[in-house]
Protein backbone atom coordinates (compact mmCIF):
# COMPACT_ATOMS: atom_id res chain seq x y z
CA UNK A 1 0.00 0.00 0.00
CA UNK A 2 2.76 2.45 0.98
CA UNK A 3 4.52 1.65 -2.28
CA UNK A 4 1.38 2.46 -4.31
CA UNK A 5 0.97 5.78 -2.53
CA UNK A 6 4.62 6.67 -3.16
CA UNK A 7 4.30 5.78 -6.87
CA UNK A 8 1.23 8.03 -7.23
CA UNK A 9 3.11 10.93 -5.61
CA UNK A 10 6.06 10.46 -7.98
CA UNK A 11 3.78 10.36 -11.05
CA UNK A 12 1.87 13.45 -9.87
CA UNK A 13 5.09 15.34 -9.30
CA UNK A 14 6.32 14.36 -12.75
CA UNK A 15 3.12 15.54 -14.45
CA UNK A 16 3.24 18.88 -12.65
CA UNK A 17 6.85 19.31 -13.70
CA UNK A 18 5.94 18.66 -17.34
CA UNK A 19 2.96 21.04 -17.14
CA UNK A 20 5.05 23.92 -15.77
CA UNK A 21 7.80 23.26 -18.30
CA UNK A 22 5.44 23.19 -21.28
CA UNK A 23 3.20 26.11 -20.31
CA UNK A 24 4.47 29.72 -20.28
CA UNK A 25 4.09 31.72 -17.08
CA UNK A 26 1.98 34.25 -18.97
CA UNK A 27 -0.22 33.85 -22.03
CA UNK A 28 1.85 35.12 -24.91
CA UNK A 29 -0.19 37.54 -27.02
CA UNK A 30 0.38 37.02 -30.73
CA UNK A 31 0.99 40.45 -32.19
CA UNK A 32 0.61 40.87 -35.94
CA UNK A 33 3.28 42.84 -37.72
CA UNK A 34 1.98 45.24 -40.35
CA UNK A 35 3.87 47.48 -42.72
CA UNK A 36 3.83 51.20 -42.02
CA UNK A 37 0.35 52.59 -42.51
CA UNK A 38 -0.07 54.82 -45.56
CA UNK A 39 -1.29 58.38 -45.07
CA UNK A 40 -4.32 60.12 -46.59
CA UNK A 41 -6.25 56.90 -47.19
CA UNK A 42 -9.60 57.40 -48.91
CA UNK A 43 -12.54 55.18 -49.82
CA UNK A 44 -11.02 54.93 -53.30
CA UNK A 45 -8.15 52.93 -51.79
CA UNK A 46 -10.60 50.08 -51.17
CA UNK A 47 -12.34 49.56 -54.54
CA UNK A 48 -12.38 45.77 -54.18
CA UNK A 49 -13.93 45.79 -50.70
CA UNK A 50 -17.11 43.73 -50.92
CA UNK A 51 -19.66 42.24 -48.58
CA UNK A 52 -22.84 43.36 -46.93
CA UNK A 53 -23.04 44.93 -43.51
CA UNK A 54 -26.23 44.94 -41.46
CA UNK A 55 -25.24 48.32 -40.03
CA UNK A 56 -27.91 50.81 -41.01
CA UNK A 57 -26.92 53.53 -43.43
CA UNK A 58 -29.59 56.11 -42.59
CA UNK A 59 -32.41 55.11 -44.91
CA UNK A 60 -35.83 56.69 -44.41
CA UNK A 61 -36.82 53.59 -42.43
CA UNK A 62 -33.75 53.99 -40.23
CA UNK A 63 -34.59 57.63 -39.55
CA UNK A 64 -38.13 56.74 -38.47
CA UNK A 65 -36.73 54.13 -36.09
CA UNK A 66 -34.17 56.61 -34.72
CA UNK A 67 -36.84 59.19 -33.94
CA UNK A 68 -39.02 56.60 -32.24
CA UNK A 69 -36.34 54.92 -30.13
CA UNK A 70 -33.91 57.76 -29.29
CA UNK A 71 -35.64 58.66 -25.98
CA UNK A 72 -35.05 55.10 -24.76
CA UNK A 73 -31.31 55.77 -24.58
CA UNK A 74 -31.94 57.26 -21.13
CA UNK A 75 -32.27 53.67 -19.91
CA UNK A 76 -28.54 53.18 -20.58
CA UNK A 77 -26.54 54.51 -17.64
CA UNK A 78 -23.14 54.91 -19.34
CA UNK A 79 -23.17 57.85 -21.72
CA UNK A 80 -20.44 56.32 -23.91
CA UNK A 81 -22.68 53.31 -24.56
CA UNK A 82 -25.47 55.63 -25.63
CA UNK A 83 -23.42 56.94 -28.51
CA UNK A 84 -21.32 53.87 -29.35
CA UNK A 85 -21.47 50.08 -29.29
CA UNK A 86 -19.09 48.29 -26.91
CA UNK A 87 -16.74 45.79 -28.61
CA UNK A 88 -14.29 44.91 -25.84
CA UNK A 89 -11.13 46.04 -24.08
CA UNK A 90 -7.44 45.24 -23.89
CA UNK A 91 -5.72 45.07 -20.51
CA UNK A 92 -2.23 46.08 -19.49
CA UNK A 93 -0.12 44.26 -16.93
CA UNK A 94 -1.46 44.75 -13.39
CA UNK A 95 1.89 46.17 -12.30
CA UNK A 96 1.46 49.22 -14.57
CA UNK A 97 -1.70 50.32 -12.72
CA UNK A 98 -3.17 51.34 -16.09
CA UNK A 99 -6.86 50.86 -16.78
CA UNK A 100 -7.77 48.94 -19.98
CA UNK A 101 -8.08 50.46 -23.41
CA UNK A 102 -11.79 50.30 -24.22
CA UNK A 103 -12.84 49.73 -27.81
CA UNK A 104 -16.23 50.88 -29.09
CA UNK A 105 -17.80 51.47 -32.47
CA UNK A 106 -19.65 54.62 -33.53
CA UNK A 107 -21.84 54.22 -36.60
CA UNK A 108 -23.82 56.86 -38.51
CA UNK A 109 -26.93 55.30 -36.98
CA UNK A 110 -25.70 55.38 -33.38
CA UNK A 111 -24.38 58.94 -33.67
CA UNK A 112 -27.56 60.24 -35.28
CA UNK A 113 -29.67 58.49 -32.66
CA UNK A 114 -27.61 60.08 -29.89
CA UNK A 115 -28.07 63.55 -31.40
CA UNK A 116 -31.83 62.97 -31.42
CA UNK A 117 -31.60 61.82 -27.79
CA UNK A 118 -29.76 65.00 -26.74
CA UNK A 119 -32.33 67.17 -28.52
CA UNK A 120 -35.23 65.24 -27.01
CA UNK A 121 -33.87 65.94 -23.52
CA UNK A 122 -34.25 69.66 -24.26
CA UNK A 123 -37.64 69.18 -25.94
CA UNK A 124 -36.34 70.59 -29.20
CA UNK A 125 -35.75 69.27 -32.70
CA UNK A 126 -32.16 68.20 -33.47
CA UNK A 127 -29.92 70.55 -35.41
CA UNK A 128 -30.53 69.54 -39.01
CA UNK A 129 -27.06 70.70 -40.01
CA UNK A 130 -25.56 68.13 -37.65
CA UNK A 131 -27.86 65.38 -38.94
CA UNK A 132 -26.91 66.20 -42.53
CA UNK A 133 -23.23 66.23 -41.61
CA UNK A 134 -23.44 62.67 -40.27
CA UNK A 135 -25.39 61.57 -43.35
CA UNK A 136 -22.43 62.60 -45.53
CA UNK A 137 -20.47 59.76 -43.94
CA UNK A 138 -23.13 57.06 -44.07
CA UNK A 139 -20.61 54.54 -45.45
CA UNK A 140 -18.07 55.17 -42.67
CA UNK A 141 -17.79 53.88 -39.08
CA UNK A 142 -15.46 55.07 -36.33
CA UNK A 143 -13.46 52.85 -33.99
CA UNK A 144 -13.36 54.65 -30.64
CA UNK A 145 -10.45 53.76 -28.35
CA UNK A 146 -10.29 55.43 -24.97
CA UNK A 147 -8.80 54.92 -21.54
CA UNK A 148 -9.84 56.27 -18.15
CA UNK A 149 -6.21 56.66 -17.07
CA UNK A 150 -4.58 54.99 -14.09
CA UNK A 151 -6.10 53.09 -11.19
CA UNK A 152 -3.69 55.03 -8.95
CA UNK A 153 -3.69 58.84 -9.16
CA UNK A 154 -0.14 58.83 -7.76
CA UNK A 155 1.12 56.73 -10.66
CA UNK A 156 3.91 58.70 -12.35
CA UNK A 157 3.93 56.35 -15.33
CA UNK A 158 1.34 57.75 -17.76
CA UNK A 159 -0.90 55.49 -19.78
CA UNK A 160 0.38 55.00 -23.36
CA UNK A 161 -1.46 56.87 -26.07
CA UNK A 162 -2.94 55.03 -29.04
CA UNK A 163 -0.83 55.93 -32.05
CA UNK A 164 -2.60 53.87 -34.68
CA UNK A 165 -5.40 51.36 -35.22
CA UNK A 166 -5.13 48.71 -37.92
CA UNK A 167 -7.65 46.02 -38.85
CA UNK A 168 -6.32 42.60 -39.83
CA UNK A 169 -8.68 40.36 -41.78
CA UNK A 170 -9.06 36.61 -41.43
CA UNK A 171 -7.07 36.34 -44.70
CA UNK A 172 -4.23 38.34 -43.14
CA UNK A 173 -4.99 41.48 -45.16
CA UNK A 174 -4.57 44.87 -43.50
CA UNK A 175 -7.06 47.72 -43.54
CA UNK A 176 -5.72 51.13 -42.59
CA UNK A 177 -7.87 53.90 -41.22
CA UNK A 178 -9.25 56.57 -43.53
CA UNK A 179 -7.91 60.11 -43.48
CA UNK A 180 -9.16 61.63 -40.24
CA UNK A 181 -9.56 65.14 -41.62
CA UNK A 182 -11.60 63.95 -44.60
CA UNK A 183 -13.85 61.39 -42.88
CA UNK A 184 -14.86 62.95 -39.58
CA UNK A 185 -18.22 64.68 -38.85
CA UNK A 186 -16.40 67.02 -36.47
CA UNK A 187 -19.33 69.25 -35.49
CA UNK A 188 -21.68 66.35 -34.77
CA UNK A 189 -19.01 64.60 -32.69
CA UNK A 190 -18.32 67.82 -30.79
CA UNK A 191 -22.02 68.09 -29.98
CA UNK A 192 -21.88 64.49 -28.73
CA UNK A 193 -18.77 65.37 -26.64
CA UNK A 194 -16.67 62.66 -28.30
CA UNK A 195 -12.95 63.41 -28.60
CA UNK A 196 -12.07 63.01 -32.29
CA UNK A 197 -8.45 62.28 -31.36
CA UNK A 198 -9.70 58.95 -30.00
CA UNK A 199 -11.49 58.01 -33.23
CA UNK A 200 -10.29 56.00 -36.23
CA UNK A 201 -12.52 56.03 -39.35
CA UNK A 202 -12.91 52.92 -41.52
CA UNK A 203 -15.18 51.93 -44.43
CA UNK A 204 -18.33 50.34 -43.00
CA UNK A 205 -17.85 47.33 -45.30
CA UNK A 206 -14.73 46.35 -43.35
CA UNK A 207 -17.21 45.36 -40.65
CA UNK A 208 -19.29 43.14 -42.93
CA UNK A 209 -20.19 39.54 -42.18
CA UNK A 210 -17.83 38.33 -44.92
CA UNK A 211 -14.83 39.70 -42.99
CA UNK A 212 -15.62 37.90 -39.70
CA UNK A 213 -13.60 37.05 -37.74
CA UNK A 214 -11.06 39.87 -37.85
CA UNK A 215 -8.85 41.76 -35.42
CA UNK A 216 -8.75 45.39 -34.39
CA UNK A 217 -5.09 45.97 -33.53
CA UNK A 218 -4.26 48.79 -31.13
CA UNK A 219 -0.76 50.22 -31.53
CA UNK A 220 0.35 52.47 -28.68
CA UNK A 221 3.22 54.77 -27.75
CA UNK A 222 4.81 52.04 -25.57
CA UNK A 223 5.22 49.93 -28.73
CA UNK A 224 2.49 47.50 -27.70
CA UNK A 225 0.40 45.88 -30.43
CA UNK A 226 -2.79 44.58 -28.89
CA UNK A 227 -5.20 42.65 -31.16
CA UNK A 228 -8.89 42.51 -30.22
CA UNK A 229 -10.67 39.68 -32.03
CA UNK A 230 -14.10 40.57 -33.38
CA UNK A 231 -16.62 37.77 -33.90
CA UNK A 232 -20.13 37.59 -35.30
CA UNK A 233 -21.77 38.13 -31.90
CA UNK A 234 -19.79 41.33 -31.42
CA UNK A 235 -21.16 42.88 -34.60
CA UNK A 236 -24.70 41.54 -34.21
CA UNK A 237 -25.47 44.31 -31.69
CA UNK A 238 -24.12 47.10 -33.92
CA UNK A 239 -26.36 49.03 -36.25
Amino acid sequence: MDGDIMLKKILAAGLLSVAFTAAPLFDAEVTPVAIAAPSNVTMENYPALTGKTHMAQLTSKDMREIKRTAPKLKEISDWNRRVAYYLGEKDYAVSTMWSPQRVQLITPYSLTKYLYFLADKELVAPDQKLINEVAKYKDVVWVWVWNSGSYNIMNNNPVPTIENVVIRSKDNDYFYHLDKDAYMPANALKAAKVDTAQLWPFPAKVFSQSQIPFEIVLMDSADNKKPLKIKEDDLAKCK
